[in-house]
């Protein structure tokens, strides 16, 4: 926050130029001074062979070269050597009207550091979500949710003799365990995974623990594909000197993080703040942040079509001399080969200066990209740290980016979230957070369960930990003139096919909308919308009526807004 103080802005809307949308500009590679080299990779030849293993979906065959492999490397850790167990007797508060509390405590962070990620969320299956908390006394916490967000327990948590850096956590989509991943203050910053079994155990191995220092890390699986036997991924900013010297090291474990292949150099020669994400088809994307000796910085990303085994020629997406914030990505696992970039740039030539957020989208599985374009650019914030994710399992498209915002002079900080739109722009920005952010760290963006969005960011001076989700609506039943009352019930039937009962209540006389939204949080159909006496109500919801091609078969949510009151609840339609 301090250092963010210090940057206030004017800045003048200056979109990039007359490109239409669905336009791809394929952009040449930097010559002078940009020698962000790939680093070609001898391929193992088991690794190549459990490659064609799993793409020809042969698990015995797969289970056979897994073992030889396994036996090419040193024996796994089990119950770290200086990790201890805890027990979390953290129960966060249920606040109906604010968003949800995972952890209330102060986390670990630098507060003059613009990169920070002192928190994880990813959805588990059916309602359960997961988060991985860094605290400030040297622990590492997981919380677990069993009602799509609504209350959080304690789960598992260790403490260290180090400090804990940049939580990630990975479910197993078939509930076999869970990953912790984290960045350790030893030996310069070490990177570690910690996986549960949830059978009873839990072990641990150390993915970088040399010399070099560690800047950051990222890591991601490829479970939308492969739910039963994924892979996971890990890639990490080996510093080496800074400008013109830093490099990119990556690895792969073949058996749910027991045992990993030995890192090796990627990308050579300055780049930095790495960023993962699967797609499809074995489809794997990373993009980072190349520093030139001349002073240029350059967002890039390079593909990999075989999950990891070779990689691609990268592509330049932006570059000059202004300050960058780590890029993010994500791709689509639909087949469309779609994947899309964000990041924040500190906008040229003006004083003071003013942070923006921009974008890049490649149709054809990051071989060629669109022209840059402004995500957000408003020219009295400064708005940074994007995250950005699609829903983690097969078939699904487009993605949500959330972000911090705050005004040149420090003030008024916000967390903003917007979606992807079919017509290739993106969705007026929206806020649902009730509490102060630190803006410092960067939000986790995440999804309550399937293909509905969520977030999870840090309050103000780096305490708390608040979630918050569209489908909670800003629910405010407390703030009810008669709490006790059930506002909305829950329709019935649910599912249902054609017609569903709905009861409401109104406690004082005035304003009552109900309507349906569709889970990118669009208006559907509105129901009532009227000046009502208090009272209790009840409505038929007759998709024969309304038309069944304006209500198609899927999940929405009804929305009740009574005076300042709201409470949203989910329908599905069969």
């Amino acid at each position: 926050m301090q250092k963010l103080m210090l940057l206030s802005l004017i800045i003048v809307f200056t979109f990039a130029g007359p490109l239409k949308p669905g336009d791809v500009l394929e952009i040449p590679h930097q010559a002078i001074n940009a020698t962000d080299e790939v680093v070609p990779q001898p391929v193992n030849p088991i690794v190549q062979q459990l490659f064609e293993a799993s793409k020809n979906c042969d698990w015995v065959r797969y289970d056979q070269l897994l073992k030889e492999w396994k036996n090419q490397l040193p024996p796994s850790e089990t119950n770290g050597p200086n990790e201890v167990e805890i027990n979390i007797e953290q129960n966060p508060i249920l606040r109906w009207g604010e968003d949800k509390i995972i952890y209330a405590g102060d986390v670990a962070y630098n507060p003059w550091a613009l990169e920070n990620e002192a928190i994880s969320v990813d959805h588990y299956r059916g309602d359960t979500l997961r988060a991985a908390v860094v605290i400030a006394d040297s622990a590492l916490l997981v919380f677990q949710s069993n009602d799509n967000g609504m209350t959080w327990q304690g789960l598992m948590g260790w403490s260290a003799s180090w400090m804990f850096y940049e939580p990630e956590i990975i479910n197993d989509p078939q509930g076999r365990w869970y990953h912790v991943f984290y960045r350790a203050s030893t030996n310069n910053g070490d990177v570690r995974v910690l996986t549960d079994s949830l059978a009873g155990g839990w072990y641990g191995f150390w993915i970088e623990n040399t010399s070099d220092t560690v800047e950051n890390y990222t890591v991601c699986s490829d479970r939308a594909d492969h739910p039963d036997n994924y892979w996971l991924y890990c890639a990490f900013h080996n510093k080496r000197g800074g400008q013109g010297y830093d490099r990119i090291r990556f690895t792969r474990s073949f058996n749910f993080g027991l045992n990993w292949e030995t890192p090796t150099a990627i990308l050579i020669n300055g780049a930095g703040y790495p960023d993962l994400a699967y797609g499809d088809n074995g489809y794997l994307y990373i993009t980072r942040i190349f520093n030139a000796v001349n002073d240029t910085n350059y967002i890039r990303v390079t593909p990999s079509s075989d999950r990891g085994n070779t990689w691609g020629s990268h592509v330049t997406i932006q570059s000059d001399t202004t300050t960058k914030l780590g890029p993010q990505i994500a791709a689509a696992h639909d087949g469309s080969g779609d994947v899309w970039l964000v990041w924040a740039r500190n906008y040229p030539n003006t004083t003071p200066s003013n942070y923006d957020l921009l974008w890049s989208w490649s149709q054809d599985f990051g071989s060629t990209w669109s022209n840059w374009r402004y995500l957000d650019g408003l020219n009295r914030e400064h708005t940074i740290l994007p995250s950005i994710s699609v829903y983690d399992a097969s078939g699904y498209h487009s993605p949500y980016v959330s972000y911090n915002a705050v005004d040149t002079v420090g003030t008024n900080p916000k967390v903003y979230t917007t979606y992807w739109q079919t017509d290739s722009t993106w969705a007026d920005r929206s806020t649902y957070n009730d509490s102060v952010p630190q803006i410092s760290i960067r939000p986790a963006q995440t999804w309550e369960f399937e293909g509905i969005p969520a977030l999870a960011y840090v309050g103000e001076g780096g305490r708390n930990v608040y979630y918050d989700a569209w489908s909670m609506g800003g629910v405010e039943e407390e703030k009810a003139t008669k709490p006790k009352q059930v506002l909305l019930s829950h329709n019935q039937p649910n599912p249902f096919t054609n017609r569903t009962r709905v009861q409401y209540y109104v406690p004082q006389d005035g304003r009552v909308s109900l309507k349906v939204y569709n889970t990118l949080g669009k208006e559907v159909v509105k129901l009532v919308d009227e000046y009502k006496k208090a009272g209790a109500y009840s409505f038929t919801l007759n998709r024969e009526e309304l038309g069944k091609d304006i209500l198609p078969a899927g999940v929405y949510f009804l929305k009740l807004e009574v005076n300042n009151a709201k409470v949203t609840r989910k329908i599905v339609i069969q």
